[in-house]
């Protein structure tokens, strides 16, 4: 489906619109934590340990603190929730987007407009398909492709140089120390399209 026909289905707004908001929101499913526009999340829960025959418990108080968020794999930001005796971590651009615009649309995920996945201001953030995240990523030049893949045995030259000669397919193959599929898939533009 096309991101209109898939528009046109959906009851939820895709982006917020008009000035942040200049108050929190709270954290859908987790009692005792919000979340600020600039991509903030506090919480009112505090731990009062166990002394010497003691049980040590949870509690809500009367003061928020901001979390500390840590970066996944990807460098983006998480932060650590309790849901009664178990911990969660949430993305932090899906906790504001989810609070302030509303779930995702089937078919939708989080993006960042100005591509950096840490800048988790409600302003940089928006439901889009899936192919639109990735052309975003094309746009802010963040997409890994070519010779940014750490496994890749070609580079953008030698690309070029297998298109300007064409065929045979063998010894292009030997000669770059790839496959033949994968010579003709260069060729035919099935791999490498950003060349």
């Amino acid at each position: 489906p096309t991101l209109g026909e898939l528009m046109a289905k959906i009851d939820t707004p895709l982006k917020w619109h008009g000035p942040e908001p200049p108050d929190p929101r709270p954290v859908k499913g987790f009692p005792g934590y919000r979340v600020w526009a600039d991509g903030r999340v506090q919480s009112c829960w505090r731990f009062k340990g166990g002394g010497l025959g003691r049980t040590p418990e949870w509690y809500l108080s009367e003061e928020w603190k901001t979390l500390k968020p840590d970066p996944d794999k990807r460098g983006r930001k998480r932060v650590t929730v309790r849901f009664g005796r178990r911990s969660v971590k949430l993305r932090v651009s899906r906790v504001v987007i989810e609070s302030f615009v509303g779930p995702a649309p089937a078919g939708m995920e989080c993006c960042h407009e100005n591509g950096n996945e840490t800048d988790d201001r409600l302003s940089n953030l928006r439901w889009d398909t899936h192919s639109g995240n990735l052309l975003d990523r094309r746009r802010h030049g963040t997409n890994v492709e070519g010779e940014k893949v750490n496994t890749a045995k070609l580079t953008a030259a030698d690309v070029a140089e297998i298109r300007r000669i064409g065929r045979p397919l063998k010894p292009l193959a030997e000669r770059f120390g790839v496959s033949e599929t994968q010579i003709s898939n260069i060729l035919n533009r099935r791999s490498w399209t950003h060349v």
